[in-house]
């Protein structure tokens, strides 16, 4: 029988792609609930009323079918390595949780990226979620008092990593790079199978998948530098919708990603941000992962240094 597999991200390394595409009975697996599921039943409810024991046995009786079936239950969710539109703040609980809430030995996935790189993808998510400032102070953070609000230390992988090692065991984490999925994606998907006891499977398995499609496509630097000025003028507290106050809006936040999808496209000055962006990353991330993925590769064993990790 397939080991239950725990998907938690991260952001913007192919979780939606693996979602939707992957994570099915055609290739061997089935997800237990969605992600606001996962969420609303299972991480939100707090003690008095949360009875971790209920919970497990919920759980099981809700995967039970799936195994029984021969799939591997899969509960993926990029929101379980922490929030982050505030810095992550929840890591622990979301982990903690999921050993209380679990029976046996079940697999963890986690995909990580290069960080300058994911900044890049992330921005966009923090801009239209009502984030105002710029990329030069999203890195640069005024104080600690801002927290708890998105911060580079974040995007340092292994401390996620010995988390759930600590919790769940260092052979249960299979942690891959994401460049792995864009340059050898069968290699990368074969590697997951391995991990939760699927059989080996041929590579004409996994010719339905479309590797090369993208399903949140990045937005044009200048849609979103306009978007950034607007939730500067419109104000803190009507305009942010990233959990930080009272007035949120996530309805709101859906119609404006579908707009921006819709009336996207490029600008004059696009090139021109992109190579400022970027410049700004490159000078104000030196060596600032560096240690970072050091330990990650003292952890896991992987070799990030010919994907361009610092």
């Amino acid at each position: 029988m397939p080991t239950p597999l725990i998907h938690i991200g991260f952001y913007k390394a192919a979780s939606t792609w693996l979602q939707k595409r992957y994570f099915c009975e055609q290739f061997g697996y089935q997800r237990v609930m969605d992600s606001l599921r996962l969420q609303v039943n299972y991480l939100d409810p707090k003690e008095p009323g949360y009875q971790a024991s209920a919970s497990r046995a919920r759980l099981a009786a809700q995967m039970e079918p799936i195994v029984q079936r021969g799939l591997c239950p899969v509960i993926s969710s990029e929101g379980l390595c922490g929030d982050l539109l505030r810095g992550g703040h929840n890591q622990q609980h979301n982990a903690r949780r999921l050993r209380d809430i679990t029976k046996g030995d079940p697999r963890i996935l986690l995909v990580v990226r290069e960080q300058r790189q994911l900044l890049r993808s992330a921005y966009k998510t923090l801009v239209y979620f009502g984030e105002s400032r710029n990329i030069s102070r999203l890195l640069q953070p005024l104080s600690a008092s801002e927290s708890p609000r998105f911060h580079p230390g974040f995007l340092c992988f292994d401390r996620l990593v010995e988390l759930y090692q600590g919790l769940f065991s260092a052979p249960a984490v299979l942690v891959l790079p994401y460049e792995m999925f864009r340059d050898n994606p069968r290699a990368f998907l074969r590697r997951i199978r391995e991990h939760v006891g699927l059989e080996a499977v041929a590579d004409t398995h996994f010719d339905p998948l479309p590797f090369k499609q993208k399903l949140n496509a990045s937005d044009k630097l200048g849609f979103i530098e306009g978007q950034r000025m607007a939730n500067r003028l419109a104000g803190n507290t009507r305009n942010d919708f990233s959990g930080r106050n009272e007035h949120n809006d996530f309805a709101r936040v859906i119609r404006r990603i579908a707009w921006h999808k819709q009336h996207n496209r490029s600008l004059p000055v696009d090139n021109w941000l992109e190579r400022r962006f970027h410049a700004r990353v490159e000078a104000l991330t030196q060596g600032v992962f560096a240690d970072s993925n050091r330990r990650l590769q003292q952890l896991t064993g992987l070799d990030l240094a010919p994907y361009g990790y610092q």
